[in-house]
């Protein structure tokens, strides 16, 4: 079950998502960010984190820690 909140005062967000759904949904989650917004995202395969990352960046994100466990990645980005 999914609960979206159309808001851009959102502080935190949580996408945990293929690096797929990630990258096609990229715009759409910045309808949801305010400045320091914090994402993170979590689901993502090995191997496809930085074609993630540079995709965030380009839309003025930073990125602030990225974890690995086993093959999976979770990364924590700030927004401008």
């Amino acid at each position: 079950r999914q609960m979206c909140i159309r808001d851009r005062n959102n502080n935190i967000i949580l996408a945990n998502m293929t690096a797929d759904l990630l990258l096609s949904l990229s715009e759409q989650i910045l309808e949801y960010v305010a400045s320091s917004s914090l994402l993170i995202c979590s689901g993502i395969i090995e191997n496809k984190e930085e074609e993630v990352i540079m995709a965030f960046e380009n839309k003025g994100f930073n990125l602030l820690k990225m974890k690995k466990n086993n093959a999976w990645i979770a990364l924590l980005l700030k927004y401008r």
